[in-house]
């Protein structure tokens, strides 16, 4: 199952290309609806990156934004009444994705927009369905990912970054050389049981949740997340107690660059630090980082002798991927209906169809 994850990587130029050439009238047309109200992103996987980009973008607009999973639908259910909802999902397919989807639209909800880069998903064949939804497909020629999100990630951000009027054909990457020899380097202190502290700021978090996953996923090692200002509130005492099998990402752009080095700078000099750095600011400095995190990604798996991109998948892994649990939902919803009621001063026996 899967691609190798370094064929992947050798498609991104391409993919960023392509994307960059795509007209995009008609979805940014219809995006515009989104950006006068608040925003609700939604997402699986390696596609919650992407709604965390969104999520930063959005509330550059000034109205507030939040990234959630399929799941958190289900205890969210109450706040969608009237909001406009992005939807991200490469194959369009999947059942958590597809129960959220109808479990938005039941809400009566203001927009809903998705997008893929699979056409005539059944998320597409949903949408047809009501008039406050639309989705997007943007078939790539990379074909579908593997085993993690690669390719159609950075296709989402490319596209996310254009909805929100940014020309994404002026973005210039850092230089592959330079932080290909940072991240060899860095990589000769790792072994099997080390921790990645991962610490960020601002644009560069939709990118520390990425690492999060890729490295989860791919069973690369265990990450923990932090701001730069949040480490300093106990996080850090982790270094105290566990310095020696520990090591940090720190991801910088020129909008956090002198807060990142003061942190960095009050921390024991023996711990080894990879700086993954973009001389890009705002959303250009997040698809920068991603696209070099993705070369990290790619040389801890090599020296695990692991290939994300095929990592191989046992069998529970499949059943969990697939599990059916909407008739689970059905008592939960019924509780926060009934709260509801109560709430204002009613009390109905009502029962939710799932």
């Amino acid at each position: 199952m899967g691609k190798p994850f370094k064929k992947e990587l050798e498609i991104i130029p391409h993919t960023i290309q392509e994307i960059n050439e795509i007209d995009l009238s008609n979805f940014t047309s219809e995006y515009q609806a989104l950006l006068t109200f608040p925003l609700i992103a939604v997402g699986s996987g390696g596609s919650l990156s992407a709604c965390y980009f969104a999520e930063a973008l959005h509330q550059q607009t000034g109205n507030i934004a939040k990234a959630i999973t399929p799941l958190e639908v289900q205890s969210s259910i109450n706040i969608f009444r009237k909001i406009n909802v992005l939807i991200i999902s490469a194959s369009g397919k999947n059942k958590d994705i597809l129960l959220a989807f109808n479990s938005i639209i039941a809400q009566e909800p203001n927009k809903v927009i998705s997008i893929s880069t699979k056409e005539n998903s059944p998320l597409k064949t949903f949408s047809a369905k009501t008039s406050i939804a639309e989705n997007f497909a943007f078939s790539l020629s990379a074909g579908k990912d593997g085993f993690l999100a690669s390719n159609s990630l950075v296709a989402f951000f490319i596209l996310l970054c254009r909805a929100y009027g940014n020309e994404t054909k002026n973005l210039k990457l850092a230089s592959k050389k330079v932080y290909l020899e940072d991240i060899n380097r860095f990589s000769k202190s790792i072994i099997k049981e080390t921790t990645y502290i991962v610490l960020y700021s601002g644009w560069s978090k939709p990118v520390a949740i990425d690492i999060e996953s890729k490295f989860s996923e791919a069973a690369l090692g265990s990450v923990l997340l932090s701001d730069y200002r949040n480490f300093g509130h106990g996080r850090h005492h982790w270094f105290d107690k566990r310095k020696d099998n520990s090591v940090i990402i720190s991801l910088i752009n020129p909008d956090d660059e002198q807060l990142a080095e003061k942190t960095l700078q009050l921390l024991p000099k023996d711990i080894p630090v990879l700086k993954l750095n973009s001389k890009n600011s705002g959303a250009f400095s997040t698809i920068d980082l991603l696209i070099q995190s993705f070369h990290l990604v790619d040389n801890i798996g090599e020296k695990q002798s692991i290939d994300p991109g095929r990592p191989g998948v046992p069998n529970y892994g499949s059943k969990l991927y697939n599990l059916s649990y909407a008739s689970l939902l059905k008592k939960i919803n019924c509780l926060i209906i009934k709260r509801q009621l109560l709430l204002h001063g009613k009390f109905i026996q009502y029962y939710l169809a799932v």
